[in-house]
């Protein structure tokens, strides 16, 4: 291999396994209505964004608001999609996504998603938190906390734990 080809090829690699840091994984979208919010999770969730498809999403999901800084409104959407009597968008064991919007100046801003089969808003270590229960099984589940860092909702943990008969769990592993 000559001198040339070597260097494309270490340019090629170096390419593909090293990113630039301003590069985000996260991007922020805007929104100026429930609609366009919806046809934008349609195609997060690779349903169809028509009309028709995306009203049936909006109308069998569920939403639930919550009060956040400076008095502006959090939104977190349960997808549902059903085919039949199962949702397509979430495991028989109600595994999926949820997506979290914050409400200002008129406009709906998405700012994250969570994993779990259910959610509870708390305070952890003092901050405004999601925590999400993913099941596993029948005895085992995945609990993720989730806190705003001023851009996005973002994991800052996340554990799995084991259910005693009496109620009680037991911490099996944290993952970083």
């Amino acid at each position: 291999m000559n001198k040339k080809n070597y260097i494309i090829l270490v340019l090629i690699l170096f390419s593909i396994f090293v990113t630039p840091l301003n590069i985000r994984a996260f991007e922020t979208e805007y929104f100026t209505d429930y609609f366009a919010a919806f046809r934008f999770l349609a195609e997060k969730s690779h349903l169809s964004s028509d009309d028709k498809s995306v009203f049936k999403l909006a109308a069998e999901s569920s939403i639930d608001k919550f009060t956040f800084e400076k008095g502006e409104l959090l939104l977190v959407v349960n997808l549902n999609y059903y085919k039949g009597s199962y949702s397509s968008v979430r495991s028989p064991d109600g595994n999926g996504h949820f997506y979290i919007f914050l409400t200002s100046d008129g406009l709906l801003e998405y700012i994250g998603s969570m994993e779990g089969a259910s959610y509870t808003q708390e305070i952890v270590t003092g901050e405004f938190s999601f925590v999400t229960s993913w099941i596993i099984g029948e005895n085992e589940a995945i609990e993720s906390t989730y806190q705003y860092d001023g851009e996005y909702f973002s994991r800052i943990s996340k554990i799995l734990y084991e259910y005693e008969p009496d109620g009680s769990k037991v911490k099996v592993r944290e993952y970083k």
